[in-house]
């Protein structure tokens, strides 16, 4: 089984330093946002809607797929266990890590996927995780356009482009380096980089991910302007 520790071995590393390093120039006072300001609500129709009025954005994951907050509560960690007996998932609620054992950027929502077929030995194939940070003075924000010229030279970046929700710029890059396929979504509301994004270690289901990923974006909105950058 994946121990609490382990699990970031298997998540998109790639991933979150490209978003860091786009979003945050070497900053010590970056912090992850409060995982209070984003709220799960879960429907009728298995999806859920991830929402954050406070920054002022939401999208809908899709029915085959369990968000979790991190770190979880008691209530949240005995849901996650329904969910593994009920899907028959070859995980345990050790996969949910505290945040004390995380030091720097770790995911603030994890979505599991509720497939067994598509874990190996506990460990997951396909991850949706998703990070928020605090942008401070001096944090070295760059536009986002200027952002997609960057990535588009980065070694294993396949494509990168911004693309307009409710008048606000979003950066969409897809990736393949390292025996990881991944798509990202980055984009920055109310002084916050916001990043989240769908990874696999396998070819096959990069097509999996590739729709999940372009379902989400389909129904990302937002609802605030931005604070004034300092």
């Amino acid at each position: 089984m994946l121990t609490k520790k382990a699990i970031f071995r298997h998540l998109p590393l790639q991933v979150i330093a490209i978003f860091a390093l786009l979003l945050v120039s070497a900053s010590p006072q970056a912090e992850n946002a409060p995982r209070d300001n984003l709220v799960i609500q879960p429907q009728p129709d298995g999806t859920s809607i991830i929402s954050n009025a406070t920054d002022g954005y939401q999208f809908v994951m899709s029915d085959g797929w369990h968000p979790v907050l991190l770190p979880p509560t008691e209530a949240e960690l005995q849901e996650f266990r329904t969910v593994i007996e009920e899907y028959q998932l070859p995980i345990d609620e050790t996969v949910l890590p505290p945040t004390e054992e995380d030091q720097d950027f770790y995911p603030l929502l994890l979505g599991l996927e509720m497939d067994p077929t598509h874990y190996a030995n506990g460990i997951f194939m396909n991850v949706f995780a998703m990070a928020e940070i605090h942008l401070f003075p001096g944090a070295g924000l760059i536009p986002l356009s200027t952002m997609a010229g960057i990535a588009q030279d980065a070694e294993g970046i396949e494509d990168a482009y911004i693309v307009h929700k409710n008048g606000k710029e979003v950066l969409v890059v897809s990736m393949a380096y390292d025996g990881i396929y991944a798509q990202l979504v980055i984009f920055v509301t109310n002084r916050k980089g916001v990043m989240f994004a769908f990874a696999t270690n396998t070819s096959e289901m990069h097509p999996l991910i590739t729709e999940e990923f372009n379902a989400i974006l389909d129904t990302l909105e937002f609802a605030v302007e931005d604070a004034p950058v300092q």
